[in-house]
């Protein structure tokens, strides 16, 4: 009676299988606006996304297929399929026996995909999942005794980090190892900044100090910054390219001028003093 019960539920699940199979045929899940057939299984059925994601594998290793041309196809696990459209296995079964076989490396797998799941679905019916499971994983084990080979992506995870770590003074260190994407993409941001434009002192083509690189990025100094920097430096307000050699005093002095010393030809007012004139001695 009941498995009776479990063979009719395998029945009507492996109808709704193919109901969506022929659904996602269609693109039906487009045509109503939604991003893919999982968005559509998860709101008509009003399940989580993650059971909807494993309805859609379902649906693309047991369903009904079609070819460019509109020719229907057997299902990528054709026997599998027929086994639960039968209802002598389950949908959990099915996809136990599935991924074993997409576990088997590729060099193997067209000599014994058809095998392994001959073998498999033989052992699940009379055998609960989990121990369909531990049979493929030792099928696996004979097949391939060294284990799967790591892939080129997952070998570059492995080896990328970025740190940033804080040092005494209050300052950071940031190092790290970018994917070649990132490393692109930062050498591209980057390689403008800190190259020399034709109006820099040094002229183009020359390594650009990174004391004038962060200012690039900040800004240009504002003004009072720049009269502080021009008093420091003590160049003259006229000529800013030769040593200032004049004398400051107050627009309103105490007494005359020195003997020694005549008024400056420019007219200027100080770029520090906005109130005192210079003058240079003779």
């Amino acid at each position: 009676m009941v498995a009776e019960s479990q063979a009719n539920v395998a029945r009507e699940r492996f109808r709704q299988l193919t109901a969506l199979a022929e659904l996602h045929a269609r693109n039906v899940a487009g045509t109503l606006g939604y991003r893919s057939l999982a968005d559509l299984i998860a709101v008509q059925l009003r399940c989580d996304l993650a059971v909807a994601r494993r309805w859609v594998r379902a649906v693309e290793r047991f369903g009904a297929r079609r070819s460019l041309t509109g020719e229907a196809l057997e299902p990528v696990f054709a026997h599998t399929a027929s086994a639960v459209a039968a209802g002598e296995v389950s949908l959990e079964h099915a996809a136990v026996i599935a991924e074993t076989v997409e576990a088997i490396p590729e060099a193997e797998r067209a000599g014994h995909a058809t095998a392994v799941e001959t073998t498999l679905l033989e052992q699940a019916r009379t055998h609960n999942p989990h121990t369909v499971r531990l049979l493929g994983k030792r099928i696996l084990a004979h097949l391939d005794p060294d284990g799967p080979s790591p892939d080129e992506r997952r070998l570059q995870q492995c080896h990328r980090r970025f740190t940033l770590n804080r040092l005494e003074n209050s300052t950071g260190l940031l190092e790290g190892r970018l994917s070649p994407t990132c490393q692109a993409i930062w050498e591209a941001i980057l390689t403008p900044l800190a190259t020399r434009r034709p109006d820099d002192a040094l002229g183009p083509g020359r390594p650009q100090p990174a004391a004038t690189l962060a200012r690039r990025v900040r800004g240009s100094r504002p003004p009072t910054a720049r009269r502080r920097r021009a008093a420091r430096s003590r160049r003259c307000p006229a000529n800013s390219s030769s040593p200032c050699r004049c004398r400051i005093w107050s627009a309103e002095p105490a007494g005359p001028p020195p003997t020694t010393a005549a008024p400056c030809p420019s007219t200027k007012l100080c770029a520090w003093r906005p109130t005192a004139r210079c003058s240079r001695p003779y």
